[in-house]
């Protein structure tokens, strides 16, 4: 049975840690999402996937390649022009098997899959959707299920005043290849906005599985971060997630320098006289905390340089910033003593406490 990751898209609501890199080549921890998903579905004996790749495609080629390296096999669907997610899917129609399994490239998530696929045969479904309860809809497309399963509304981001589920899409599905019959092959075409409502229309039978597990999409800075403290505190059950994993005998620690716990500290990290890493925190590969510095609650990206004194708290940070010294962030709240020569952009989210900044130059 094949597995489609559907990793075309930009992920511009991550910004600026989409700058230089698709959106599921983002790191989780220090490992790109795709690779999660691919021990994910290794773990639960899927191992012929097939990747939809476009925006910036050549960069998830080289980094995968043909999936030998993590013991699957991988092929790729290209799409040269955006086709949407039903419309890449039809791409690979010629290599999928008739029951196949699909997975948004932006998912966080430890779900038993087989689970999911049984359920959908048990149930001679033509599309089961994977539904995870929400507090917020808007987001989401929301489905609503009659007492055996079977979807008898879809609408996809409902406005505050559509909403009737808080009963959420994840982008997730088990399909029966007689469902992309319909899908054109020469225009952009939606799972959610086209190909949902259009088998209801024609009385398919779709049903819906709530999921057990952990998920997340990640779509935002705010999400990103908070996937990350789930895993911190136990809520993610993945193969690739440290757990009690220590600090690295790559990083060096000054004897001054404290620890909290948990929090996660990346190969050939360096923390200097009396810096103190708050709980919740991860510190990427090659980055520099400087002496006294504060964090916690944050997302450190890869080579960043952390100056002395700095505070920063409920933030991620893009790979390679550079973050002055004296500087603070706490929440919404932030401030910056920085030289004349320095270059500095905050991006400030609307969905929560969560600033990502990037040098200009980078």
């Amino acid at each position: 049975m094949n597995a489609v990751i559907l990793a075309g898209g930009k992920g511009t609501r991550l910004h600026p840690l989409t700058a230089a890199n698709p959106k599921p080549l983002v790191n989780f921890f220090d490992r790109p999402v795709l690779e999660h998903q691919i021990e994910l579905l290794k773990r639960e004996g899927l191992d012929d996937i097939i990747l939809t790749v476009g925006h910036l495609k050549h960069r998830i080629i080289d980094r995968l390649g043909d999936g030998s390296q993590y013991g699957v096999r991988i092929r790729y669907v290209r799409e040269d022009v955006p086709l949407g997610t039903a419309g890449g899917v039809k791409l690979a129609e010629p290599l999928l098997d008739a029951t196949f399994l699909i997975i948004s490239g932006d998912a966080i998530t430890d779900v038993g899959l087989r689970v999911a696929i049984d359920f959908h045969a048990a149930n001679a479904a033509e599309v089961t959707l994977l539904l995870k309860e929400v507090d917020d809809p808007s987001q989401y497309g929301i489905a609503e299920l009659d007492a055996d399963h079977r979807i008898t509304r879809f609408l996809e981001k409902p406005q505050p005043e559509e909403v009737f589920s808080r009963t959420a899409n994840t982008g997730m599905y088990v399909m029966s290849k007689s469902a992309l019959a319909t899908v054109p092959t020469d225009e952009p075409y939606d799972f959610s906005k086209n190909l949902f409502p259009s088998l209801l229309r024609r009385g398919q039978r779709l049903c819906g599985w709530r999921l057990d597990g952990y998920w997340n999409d990640i779509g935002s800075l705010t999400e990103y971060l908070s996937a990350h403290i789930d895993a911190l505190l136990g809520k993610i059950n993945l193969p690739l997630i440290p757990r009690e994993r220590g600090v690295p005998a790559s990083a060096v620690v000054h004897p001054r320098a404290v620890i909290g716990t948990p929090s996660f500290i990346g190969e050939e990290a360096f923390l200097d006289d009396g810096a103190l890493i708050g709980e919740n925190t991860v510190i990427g590969s090659r980055a520099r905390v400087g002496t006294r510095a504060q964090l916690s609650y944050c997302v450190i990206g890869d080579d960043c340089i952390i100056g002395e004194h700095a505070i920063i708290e409920d933030c991620v940070l893009a790979p390679g910033t550079t973050f002055p010294p004296y500087g603070c962030i706490r929440g919404n709240v932030f401030h910056f003593a920085l030289p004349a020569d320095a270059h500095l952009t905050v991006h400030s989210r609307l969905d929560g406490p969560v600033v990502a900044l990037v040098n200009k130059t980078s």
